[in-house]
């Protein structure tokens, strides 16, 4: 078997099993393309031959039906005759109940209200006796008594009450008024006072000072015992002027005191305290000098004699268990000189404390109270537990340095 590399079919033979092969003639070349024959005028389909007698769907105002002729040969009409057959006998139809009639009897009406059931209590007024209103008024009558009665007790609970940290003020006696003649005497004596002044501040033994001071005789021995020559030089003395220094008339403790204030260029102040004595000016020389009966260097050791010390006082809160807040105001209590101090309490409560709370204020943040007071005061030793330089405050001898 050759194989044709060209892959050529072999031409078709009439002999080959293949069946007809149509569009070829016997001669295996293509036949001619077989045409239906043409039709005549006279074959052409009745509506084709007159186009304008055609028929089709035409809408318009003028429309001719044409009844069909074939409707009753198109109309097959097919009948079919059956019964139903019922497998179960037809049950009875049940008897008609007959309806009765129960008649009740109507319920009398109450001629004095029509309603009747729950339409008696809808929207009508109820009475009541006479006994409830009178009742009711006299127990309201009552309460209202009972109220007016108990109004001081709650007034009373209400009532403001002292803070921690304020006492209650307690008002012994009535103190007593300088006298407005030594008020006059004391405005006058300005220039005296500038004198006297010079005079101590320059003097250079005890003896120099005793015409000027008050009670001199009294105090002779210890103006002597505790004498300091004051040092001031010329430059210092010549400030004491008028000009140079402030007076001021004040009541101190029921007695009328002059005050000169002097203040240094070299920033030291110096104020004197005077008093009348008889027709003189005299100088308080215990004020001037804040004079103490200890050192604030025993103080601070627990040590000295308490009786009449002079500082400045102000407000503290330095609390421990041996001074506890609730019973004691503490207050620091400094030196008129230099910087020590030591804690002092006054006991709450007391006409010391509530002195001493008129004098620096109440201390609370609304409140108005002095940074320092000058103060005179007796103290006494806290107790042997107690630190030294705590105190208690036994009395208070003048808010100020003049001599009570």
């Amino acid at each position: 078997m050759s194989i044709d590399p060209n892959n050529h079919v072999p031409p078709v033979s009439p002999g080959d099993d293949w069946g007809d092969a149509e569009g070829f003639e016997p001669d295996g070349g293509p036949s001619v393309a077989a045409l239906p024959p043409r039709r005549s005028a006279q074959d052409r389909p009745p509506g084709a031959a007159n186009p304008a007698h055609q028929v089709g769907l035409r809408i318009e105002s003028t429309v001719t039906r044409e009844e069909s002729m074939d409707c009753t040969a198109r109309l097959e009409v097919h009948e079919y005759q059956s019964e139903v057959v019922k497998l179960d006998q037809p049950l009875d139809a049940p008897p008609k109940m007959v309806a009765l009639f129960k008649f009740h009897e109507r319920p009398k009406r109450d001629k004095g209200n029509p309603l009747r059931g729950e339409g008696r209590d809808w929207g009508e007024r109820h009475r009541f006796s006479i006994r409830w209103i009178i009742g009711i008024g006299l127990g309201v009558t009552g309460v209202v008594v009972l109220s007016i009665a108990m109004l001081p007790s709650i007034n009373a609970s209400n009532a403001s009450r002292p803070s921690r940290n304020e006492t209650r003020l307690v008002i012994d006696d009535a103190e007593p008024v300088a006298a407005i003649p030594d008020l006059d005497f004391l405005a006058k004596q300005h220039s005296a006072a500038l004198a006297i002044c010079r005079a101590c501040l320059q003097a250079s033994q005890a003896g120099e000072v005793m015409p000027w001071i008050r009670d001199s005789q009294a105090l002779a021995e210890v103006v002597s015992k505790q004498w300091q020559a004051a040092g001031f030089s010329e430059e210092k003395l010549s400030q004491l002027t008028p000009d140079n220094s402030t007076w001021e008339v004040v009541e101190l403790g029921g007695k009328a005191y002059g005050l000169v204030r002097l203040e240094f260029p070299d920033s030291t102040r110096f104020t004197g305290y005077f008093t009348r004595e008889g027709e003189e000016l005299r100088m308080d020389w215990k004020a001037t000098f804040a004079y103490g009966t200890a050192t604030f260097d025993e103080l601070v050791m627990g040590k000295g004699d308490a009786r009449e010390i002079r500082g400045s006082i102000s407000r503290a809160d330095f609390y421990s268990s041996l001074w506890p807040e609730n019973e004691y105001q503490c207050y620091r209590f400094q030196s008129p000189y230099d910087g020590r101090m030591v804690w002092i309490y006054a006991r709450r409560d007391t006409p010391v404390a509530s002195l001493l709370v008129s004098s620096l204020g109440s201390g609370e943040i609304t409140g108005d109270s002095q940074a320092a007071q000058k103060i005179t005061l007796q103290l006494d030793r806290g107790g042997d537990e107690s630190p030294p330089n705590q105190w208690l405050i036994r009395e208070v001898l003048q808010v100020d340095w003049a001599t009570p």
